[in-house]
């Protein structure tokens, strides 16, 4: 925890700091590190996640509050925050902007987002996420599981410095705000919840009784001032800029792939010689997703390619047989072609929401068509074929005898 607040104070101090001509004063300065924005009756709520660069806590790491100012809109909220704090908002190291799952749902997420482009003196690269607890503000308060302030662990966990499994670029500000305006494309966003063990002290304080109770209290009481911590629920869906669903955050890896991201993954796969399973672990894959003509209409193809190494065997597997490799090879192949099959078909047919851009690829296709059939998209993508073509190559596995 230390070393993260160090890490993190020096990068804040890099930017405020470097060149001479825009001198900024931190003592001057409320440093945003994240934003979250909820609805009320009469306009938004709206959190900021502010740094203190001149305090620590014990352990060590940057000490921060939740401040939430209230107003018409955005831009008003904001401006009402001038008559409570002393010092002046910077915006310069905002790292995530959390929007509420009912906004998403009501009123959609471009006008929200529009404020923020607009805005010069806001970060265009600031990962935008959703929450799926009651509040944006939740999230916002919560911390994650190795890092105290929410809006750097959301940042890092959507947008690790490696291509590891959560990787989602595109939910940088200045990229959802862009698919929402290109023709076919709709956007994804990674989801927040909140799991907080103050609330299991709760239920367990509230199913006891008697001289239980009293001690479950005691016990819930010293629990309950645990801070909540958060964690990934889901991908939220969207028709345009309004969500329409989620999926399951075990199909993530799948999204990704459909969507032409590359990244790296793990996967536990069935063995069809001897039973058990298999883990082989993506060290590179490329993805290129097309639209195909026949004489029965448009074809939705994913052309997939994925190299890496097998990391664990079947207990019994005679690993220096050519042919178990081969065997192993063929099994994750058809496991990860269902995979995405299953995940694909899912998202156009069960939900029925363009989340892996078929219609962009019709418009690129044929402009003139896509402009014909865009009004009756929603009827025909749940109809649309899709196909998968899959190849994976293990590039490695030792010469051993599984014991």
């Amino acid at each position: 925890m230390k070393a993260a607040g160090r890490l993190i104070l020096f990068a804040v101090l890099a930017l405020l700091l470097s060149g001479c001509t825009n001198y900024l004063d931190l003592n001057r300065l409320e440093i945003v590190a994240g934003i979250a924005i909820d609805r009320n009756e009469e306009g938004y709520n709206v959190a900021l996640e502010l740094l203190n660069l001149t305090e620590t806590d014990p352990e060590g790491a940057l000490a921060f509050q939740v401040a939430e100012f209230s107003g018409q809109t955005i831009p008003a909220a904001m401006e009402n925050a001038k008559g409570r704090l002393t010092k002046e908002l910077y915006f310069g190291n905002l790292q995530t902007i959390v929007i509420s799952r009912q906004i998403a749902e009501e009123e959609g997420v471009a006008s929200i987002l529009d404020w923020f482009m607009r805005d010069s003196g806001l970060r265009e690269t600031s990962m935008v996420v959703l929450s799926t607890a009651e509040t944006a503000k939740e999230v916002l308060e919560a911390k994650g599981e190795d890092m105290a302030i929410a809006a750097f662990a959301i940042e890092a966990i959507v947008n690790p410095p490696e291509k590891e499994v959560f990787q989602v670029r595109d939910t940088m500000l200045y990229r959802v705000y862009n698919a929402i305006h290109i023709e076919g494309k709709n956007i994804v966003l990674m989801a927040f919840g909140v799991n907080g063990s103050g609330e299991k002290a709760k239920d367990a304080q509230d199913q006891g009784s008697g001289e239980e109770k009293a001690g479950a209290e005691t016990e819930g009481d010293s629990a309950g001032q645990e801070e909540p911590v958060l964690g990934v629920s889901g991908i939220g869906l969207f028709n345009g800029d309004r969500l329409v669903g989620f999926l399951p955050q075990e199909n993530l890896n799948a999204l990704l792939v459909l969507r032409e991201k590359g990244m790296q993954q793990t996967f536990a796969f069935p063995v069809s010689q001897g039973g058990g399973y298999a883990t082989f672990r993506v060290s590179r894959i490329k993805s290129e997703r097309h639209m195909k003509e026949t004489g029965g209409g448009l074809t939705l193809c994913f052309d997939v390619k994925a190299t890496g190494l097998l990391i664990q065997a079947p207990p019994g597997l005679d690993m220096s047989q050519r042919d178990a490799i081969e065997s192993l090879q063929q099994d994750a192949t058809a496991f990860m072609k269902e995979y995405l099959l299953t995940t694909a078909e899912y998202i156009c047919r069960e939900l029925k929401v363009d989340a892996i851009d078929a219609g962009y690829e019709v418009y690129k296709m044929d402009g003139r068509l896509w402009q014909e059939i865009k009004g009756d998209w929603d009827r025909l993508l749940p109809q649309l074929p899709i196909e998968i073509n899959m190849e994976l190559h293990i590039a490695g596995t030792g010469a051993y005898k599984a014991s």
